[in-house]
């Protein structure tokens, strides 16, 4: 009997790499991953060329890009602030990132919901924004585009770019006119973050050098309250949900 496994497992290897390629180089959302990943690379290789020169911008960017990432933009901004940058400089920044989360976050969606591309590590991430996003998907649906432009622009909690593309995609929308809307809310909803926030640092600064340190602590702790309540939230829905099976069976 001929022995067939390391010819199948090379042909099923070959397999997965033609259809990665096919992925990311014959989808218009593997140009827009492609996309984010080279912008995420060129910044990171700018912050590094720009600690040999200006090592304490470079420092005061990175820890810009860190607490946005950490938790959101509201925590990013006030710490560019916080730092001393340019105005002009930390909403570069903030909104570099933002459109980076939502070139890499959405593509990684839809391939994970097509079966594509999908990432093991990312799998109980992928389910909780496609969760949020379905909370939210009824209400957007009314009022198409501008809802969902809307939707990305209130500064609320769960509201950001990313939970807005994934209803963009949701809704149907072709790719272009979710990632187009998201972004345009995205970008006013951190520029009017960027005023209100600079605005209120700089009254309280004519009190205490400590005020900017201060309402970054108050930023941070009100997003991890947040995520408290919404993980007991989902932690109360889902033992409901296995109640509601058990009393069935």
């Amino acid at each position: 009997m001929e022995e067939r496994q390391p010819g199948g497992s090379r042909d099923s290897l070959r397999e997965r790499r033609r259809r990665l390629r096919a992925t990311l180089f014959g989808t218009a959302e593997g140009y827009l991953l492609i996309s984010g990943l080279s912008a995420g690379f060129l910044y990171s290789a700018g912050l590094a060329l720009l600690s040999v020169w200006w090592p304490t911008t470079a420092q005061s960017l990175v820890g810009l890009t860190a607490m946005q990432i950490v938790f959101g933009r509201a925590a990013g901004l006030s710490m560019g602030y916080a730092a001393g940058l340019d105005h002009r400089l930390v909403l570069g920044a903030v909104l570099l990132m933002e459109t980076l989360v939502v070139l890499v976050v959405y593509p990684l969606f839809v391939f994970s919901w097509r079966q594509l591309l999908v990432v093991r590590a990312l799998a109980r991430p992928m389910r909780r924004i496609h969760e949020a996003a379905e909370r939210h998907r009824k209400a957007i649906r009314r009022y198409g585009i501008v809802g969902l432009a809307l939707f990305v622009w209130f500064p609320c909690f769960g509201t950001g770019p990313v939970i807005g593309s994934i209803i963009g995609f949701l809704l149907g929308m072709r790719w272009w006119v979710s990632v187009l809307a998201v972004l345009c809310g995205t970008y006013l909803a951190v520029i009017s973050w960027a005023f209100l926030l600079r605005s209120l640092l700089d009254r309280l600064s004519r009190y205490t050098a400590y005020a900017p340190l201060a309402f970054i602590a108050i930023v941070v702790a009100a997003v991890v309250v947040a995520r408290i309540l919404a993980a007991r939230r989902r932690r109360g829905s889902q033992g409901g949900g296995t109640q509601a099976t058990d009393s069935r069976d």
